[in-house]
């Protein structure tokens, strides 16, 4: 189902950009200064790592979001689960789950700082243990998202018929041809605009507990780091990389609030009150949550000093590496 040159091209676009500068990023993370990010660098590793198989599934399930009327509905739009499965229906909520995964890794940068300001042996000597934590909370999320989209959202028949003649005139396609996620509102049966608000509403609260936890463990945090100054317990040094590290942090975190939350709360209610953005939504909202696995790890390169630096010291070396070796040949 091709929806538009710019929603076929530039999630693909930022996919590749992701492939580049999350191993940059990495790089960056595990050499030179950056070593004094301790256990930190491994936390970074693991964002990355997840990072790039969100763009892989990004590239390889490319979804199209629309609306008609009181309906919303998340399609599947090309490649090799474009057709309708249950295989392929499955390999579509897991693309959607994936949403679900960054916020739990988010809420584990969070943990991690405050832990760090708490002096807790859990990101010392049992590492490992926050680490598998971590993990068991992604995946958590990723179920609970899972559970939500084949029982609440799944697109039922009376849905499909719904939006049936609007998708043919819009694109041309049969709804019954095509995976799909949906909410109805208004103008169905109670069953399926029950459903639709069951789903809504529990994403609804797992998100905004997920942001809720990023507010209050990031003011946890620097209170702390205040007491701690203030008491002279913490070195200024250490202190003033702290801070760093929590505005990197803050910047990782409002980048997915701007361009995956936001769109998702636009997606899912804007139907309510019977207004449908149609394709125009494609080209904000879907290249918006494609983007976020590069600007991500950009922005904490551009925040953190000691990569920003370690990147700046790079280039510096390779300009005068290119000098040395004109100078050479000239001689």
């Amino acid at each position: 189902m091709y929806i538009g040159w710019v929603h076929h091209n530039i999630p693909k676009v930022f996919g590749c950009l992701a492939f580049v500068v999350n191993p940059i990023f990495v790089y960056l993370v595990f050499t030179g200064k950056s070593i004094c990010l301790g256990n930190y660098r491994f936390l970074l590793l693991y964002f990355a790592i997840f990072n790039v198989v969100y763009s892989i599934l990004e590239m390889a399930v490319p979804i199209g979001i629309s609306g008609y009327r009181y309906c919303f509905y998340l399609i599947l739009t090309d490649g090799f689960f474009e057709k309708a499965s249950s295989f392929n229906h499955y390999i579509l909520t897991a693309r959607c789950s994936m949403l679900a995964c960054s916020y739990a890794i988010l809420i584990s940068h969070f943990v991690f700082r405050y832990l760090v300001i708490l002096r807790s042996k859990l990101i010392s000597t049992g590492f490992h243990r926050f680490m598998a934590a971590s993990f068991a909370l992604c995946i958590f999320y990723y179920a609970f998202f899972q559970y939500v989209c084949e029982k609440w959202l799944s697109t039922s028949d009376t849905v499909k018929v719904y939006i049936e003649e609007h998708l043919q005139e819009e694109y041309g396609v049969d709804p019954n041809d095509y995976n799909m996620l949906s909410t109805i509102y208004n103008e169905s049966n109670p069953q399926e605009i029950f459903r639709s608000w069951t789903g809504v509403v529990l994403l609804m609260l797992m998100s905004v507990g997920s942001i809720s936890v990023y507010f209050i463990l990031g003011y946890k945090t620097m209170k702390k780091l205040n007491d701690a100054q203030a008491h002279v317990t913490m070195s200024a040094d250490t202190a003033m990389l702290q801070r760093k590290l929590l505005i990197a942090l803050t910047v990782q975190t409002v980048i997915p609030i701007c361009i995956s939350f936001t769109p998702s709360l636009i997606a899912w209610f804007a139907p309510v009150f019977n207004f449908s953005m149609g394709r125009v939504y494609n080209y904000s909202g879907t290249i918006a949550l494609s983007a976020f696995p590069f600007l991500d790890p950009v922005a904490i390169i551009i925040f953190l000093p000691i990569l920003r630096n370690r990147l700046y010291q790079a280039k510096q070396s390779g300009e005068q590496t290119g000098t040395v070796s004109i100078e050479l040949r000239t001689v």
